[in-house]
């Protein structure tokens, strides 16, 4: 799957919604790079949404992705570990 291609405005949203998450938080979604749900990159719709699933934080895009992840927190966990391996978009 590709990465879509980001106009200006979007990555300045991205940006500004990803500067509200802590430090740490900051860190670890930016590892993660996009919601393991919906594969929309992380703040695309706001701030991103942690949760602890199997003692392993996981960010999802929004509330609607919550449930999805939590009922499948082996599935998430797998997509979210894909995610963190690909190499960054240049």
């Amino acid at each position: 799957m590709s990465t879509p291609t980001l106009s200006g405005g979007e990555e300045a949203e991205i940006k500004a919604a990803l500067d509200k998450l802590s430090a740490d938080d900051r860190k670890l979604a930016d590892a993660q790079k996009s919601c393991p749900m919906s594969d929309e990159p992380l703040g695309s719709m706001g701030i991103p949404i942690k949760l602890t699933l199997s003692g392993e934080p996981v960010f999802v895009c929004c509330r609607s992705c919550v449930k999805r992840a939590e009922a499948d927190p082996t599935g998430t966990l797998k997509k979210v570990a894909a995610l963190k391996a690909k190499p960054a978009a240049k």
